[in-house]
């Protein structure tokens, strides 16, 4: 590279020492304290969205890499636990817990009326077979669940 390219080079280098394809520059690259440059003042906010594009504001909630989550061992799997999770899907699908992927509450109804179906079928299936504490648990459930649901479906309505 000749002098003059390079002496080009250096002056399109911006504060940061980053060299940039456009004007903007975010002003601190790999830094924990990130600043993005729109000038806007309130990252802070969750609710904010400022389109300057950097990327930044979206980081956080980014999946993590599958290969950085570590493979633990669970507990012995039980009615309760079982009927637990399906329970805490229903309630992501009803609103009440923001969905991971995204990070928002969204309502599914027909997703929750699945889920909850699941579980009184799962009861169903299970009777004659349930501890009285793991039938007093899935009616708990199932009345929790029941009524959430015609709660968001009137809201919806």
């Amino acid at each position: 590279m000749s002098n003059e390219n390079h002496e080009e080079m250096e002056e399109k280098k911006c504060c940061c020492g980053h060299h940039h394809d456009s004007d903007s520059c975010c002003g601190n690259h790999k830094n924990e304290e990130h600043r993005c440059g729109c000038g806007c003042e309130d990252h802070e906010n969750e609710e904010h969205q400022c389109g300057c594009g950097c990327g930044h504001h979206d980081a956080e909630k980014q999946i993590p890499d599958i290969d950085d989550i570590p493979d633990v061992p669970f507990p012995q799997p039980t009615l309760q636990s079982f009927s637990e999770s399906i329970g805490t899907q229903a309630l992501v699908s009803l609103g009440l817990i923001p969905n991971p992927m995204t990070g928002k509450p969204v309502v599914r109804l027909n997703q929750a009326k699945h889920l909850i179906d699941s579980i009184q079928l799962l009861f169903e299936k299970t009777e004659g077979n349930r501890t009285a504490e793991e039938t007093q648990f899935m009616e708990g459930i199932l009345h929790e669940l029941h009524m959430i649901y015609i709660s968001v479906q009137q809201k919806k309505s």
